[in-house]
């Protein structure tokens, strides 16, 4: 039953302050018990024969109705007005009942009584009623009870009246304390609760400001990282558009100087042609670095996971990295651990590109002497090789400031550095991020002028081919090639490189139609058979992609040209190199991806991995 009565009250008063509601809870309480109390000293007064029985029940539960009406009206939700009518309406009860009883014989009794309860009545006014209700039942009994002494005990004999004038000087003296303390304490908590409310106002008030700066900090946030994310996409748009644009042209410059170095030529003839090829690639390595960089720094580079036949890795290195040395008259070599696993899972594109990174810096700052790259496996357990690779060189060397500073993008050792040298100063940088994404770092020991050491292990999975295919998987770019004849169709929006295209083809024995957009090749692809298209990806009109679609969309066409047509091999070749152009020339339906510039070996083994 309490805990029923402490539940409701609680929910009655949740919006009030925990003081309110402890408040209620307390003069709810107490009236109960107040009640109990009572009807037990009725029944004690009854049978003790200090009064007659008229008189114990007209004292005892005369505020009874009080007490159960300020009950009501705290279970109904007005506890500010019922702590107060409450106290004063038992004040001028007592009062009455005093008077009505002080008739009798027992006016000593009658008086010690309501002395003691009109000291409850005070106490309880200072926690339950208003200040003014304090004021009035003080004033009340301080005035009643000598009233009362000389009404109704002056009458007592000489004893009797000296005990009771003696009993109500200490109750006026005892009441005026209790008054005295009441009052201060209804003073002090009115004040101490008027601060709490200001604190909590101003706490509010504060909190509101907090939330608003919050607020508007969070926008202001919000719209920077808004601002940030629009930058960045619109930096990746810019560099994706900027390859495209500067990747086709350089397509053909490259792929033009390849077919003229293949040509007898004099030899300053060919020492120009060789220098526009070694310039164009180191265009577009550079053109390369910055992309790779907007790629991770945009959170947008992915490790790829594949078989990858070590020796073949480290021989394209060595393929690379040798020409470049031997210009400089430097020595560059490969040693290999004799336990190295034959295959392992990884991103050949991007171990090939760190380790060819490391390789170049390592000849590019090194003046006499050369280069050594040393692979070593340091663990072996289950299906996993732990391999360490060191690249070492006999260069100008670092200090350790420098080295603290070398993998930061844009940066050399310094200006003076960067003007001997060379270089965009991204290498470093994307060859430590792509390591991280592979779960990796770089370790560096230098000594300025006795050359550097660039260090860093993998934890690979080793992977065991299972059938003679995957053991042969370069054997078709060893196969010469001979079209005979068979017909593929050039789709290119750019003159120099669908001519180039045509060149390629053409000295392969290949017929070689043209279209210069999606549109065209679709109605070219209705009227003629073809072995393969070479599907530029960014075209007016009809895009690559679109086209693409439309194609594979022929498979059910009942006519048996549209619907063979469907099933022809279709090559993505494109300039985009920053957005995931692999996966999107897929996903399109293409068979497979070639990036312009490319080199007229790739273009050749991917005729043989098709062709054949």
């Amino acid at each position: 039953m309490v805990g029923y009565f402490s539940q409701h009250i609680s929910k009655l008063y949740a919006d009030k302050s925990l003081l309110t509601v402890m408040k209620a809870k307390a003069l709810f309480f107490t009236q109960g018990f107040s009640i109990l109390a009572l009807i037990a000293t009725m029944i004690v007064d009854m049978n003790d024969g200090s009064g007659t029985m008229l008189e114990a029940v007209i004292f005892n539960m005369a505020i009874v109705p009080i007490l159960l009406a300020g009950m009501f009206e705290v279970y109904t939700g007005h506890f500010q007005r019922a702590g107060s009518w409450v106290i004063l309406c038992i004040a001028i009860t007592l009062c009455v009942i005093s008077c009505m009883v002080g008739i009798g014989p027992n006016k000593t009794l009658f008086f010690e009584s309501t002395v003691q309860f009109f000291g409850a009545v005070i106490a309880a006014s200072a926690l339950f009623a208003t200040r003014r209700i304090v004021k009035v039942t003080t004033a009340i009994l301080l005035i009643f009870i000598p009233l009362y002494w000389l009404i109704f005990c002056n009458q007592l004999p000489p004893e009797p009246r000296k005990l009771s004038f003696t009993l109500m000087l200490f109750s006026e003296i005892a009441s005026l304390l209790i008054a005295i303390i009441t009052y201060a304490l209804s003073v002090l908590s009115e004040s101490a609760l008027k601060n709490i409310q200001q604190q909590l106002h101003t706490n509010i008030e504060l909190n509101e400001k907090l939330e608003e700066r919050v607020k508007e900090r969070t926008q202001e946030l919000e719209e920077a990282r808004n601002a940030a994310e629009n930058a960045t996409l619109a930096k990746s748009e810019f560099l994706a558009n900027m390859s495209h644009e500067i990747r086709t042209p350089l397509n053909g410059i490259l792929g033009m100087a390849q077919l003229m170095s293949k040509k007898p030529l004099p030899e300053e003839e060919t020492e120009f042609v060789q220098v526009i090829l070694d310039s164009g690639r180191h265009l577009l390595s550079v053109i390369q670095d910055v992309l790779d960089y907007s790629k991770i720094e945009a959170g947008r580079m992915e490790i790829d996971c594949a078989p990858v036949q070590l020796d073949q890795l480290l021989s394209s290195v060595r393929n690379v990295i040798e020409s470049r040395a031997t210009e400089k008259g430097l020595t560059f070599s490969i040693k290999q651990d004799p336990q190295l696993p034959v295959w392992i899972l990884s991103d050949e594109v991007r171990l090939r590109q760190i380790l060819i990174n490391l390789a170049a810096n390592a000849i590019k700052f090194t003046e006499e002497g050369g280069a050594t790259l040393e692979v070593n496996q340091v663990a072996y357990e289950g299906n996993s090789a732990t391999l360490c690779f060191r690249m070492c060189d006999t260069g100008i060397g670092m200090n350790p400031a420098t080295i603290s500073r070398i993998f930061e993008r844009f940066i050399q050792a310094d200006k003076t550095t960067t003007r001997r040298f060379g270089g965009t100063g991204l290498g470093l940088a994307i060859s430590r991020n792509l390591l991280k994404l592979m779960g990796s770092d770089i370790q560096v020991s230098s000594e300025v002028g006795k050359g550097s050491v660039f260090e860093f292990t993998l934890n690979l999975a080793v992977f065991r081919p299972t059938n003679r295919k995957a053991l042969s998987l370069e054997v078709g770019a060893e196969q010469s090639i001979e079209g005979q004849g068979k017909r593929i169709l050039v789709v290119e929006d750019n003159p120099l490189n669908m001519k180039l295209a045509v060149r390629l083809l053409t000295s392969l024995g290949f017929s070689a139609d043209t279209a210069e957009n999606g549109k065209l090749a679709l109605d070219l692809l209705k009227q003629n058979d073809y072995v393969m298209v070479l599907m530029d990806c960014q075209m007016p009109i009809l895009d690559g992609f679109s086209a693409t679609r439309e194609l594979r969309g022929w498979k059910d066409s009942a006519v048996p040209m549209e619907a063979r047509a469907s099933l022809v091999t279709v090559i993505g070749v494109t300039a985009d190199a920053l957005r995931g152009s692999r996966e999107a020339c897929l996903e399109a339906g293409m068979d497979d991806y070639l990036a312009k510039p490319f080199r007229i070996e790739q273009f050749e083994s991917l005729l043989n991995r098709w062709m054949y």
